[in-house]
């Protein structure tokens, strides 16, 4: 059973490290069913898990990389509070300086476009994140194919050696 830390002792939120923030949101969208596990995570921004761990631990400095597609995963994650603290966990998009902007108020000045997931730049930013993932996948899939020639350049040696070794049997 995990152990649960007592919220009395918890860190205040202003005197969090980057990385600690970042596993409040993490937590956060845990909660909301983003993805149920850390691993999960991993799998879906395309880390490896101990990657992502070192990240989370403060080991390596969280990758803008990292954060955008954090970001991508919920739009309404503040990625300055994040890196520097300063603001709100999430984006309020319900009310900004008094104006309403939720899809309705077509007059507003404010652009509220990345508060929408189906907005062009939020999907411009997810195809993006997928087309970086298509390229790691392809250099991977290239990596194999080479080392399976290694091994297939084996076998046919392996099988020559065999059959000197089947002839040198069958003359005796």
């Amino acid at each position: 059973m995990a152990k649960v830390k007592d919220p009395r002792k918890a860190k205040p939120l202003e005197e969090l490290k980057d990385y600690e923030r970042a596993q409040r949101i993490i937590s956060w969208m845990i909660f909301e069913r983003k993805f149920s596990t850390r691993r999960d995570l991993a799998d879906l921004i395309g880390y490896k898990e101990s990657y992502l761990s070192q990240m989370l631990n403060g080991k390596v400095p969280l990758s803008e990389r990292f954060l955008s597609m954090l970001a991508a995963i919920d739009n309404r994650v503040n990625l300055e509070w994040i890196k520097t603290g300063i603001g709100d966990i999430l984006i309020d998009p319900v009310n900004v300086s008094g104006v309403l902007i939720n899809g309705d108020n077509t007059n507003s000045p404010i652009d509220n476009r990345h508060y929408y997931s189906d907005s062009p730049d939020v999907l411009r930013a997810q195809i993006e994140i997928l087309e970086e993932r298509i390229k790691e996948k392809d250099a991977q899939i290239k990596e194999k194919d080479a080392q399976i020639k290694e091994k297939d350049a084996q076998i046919k040696e392996k099988d020559a050696q065999i059959k000197q070794l089947l002839d040198i049997i069958a003359n005796r």
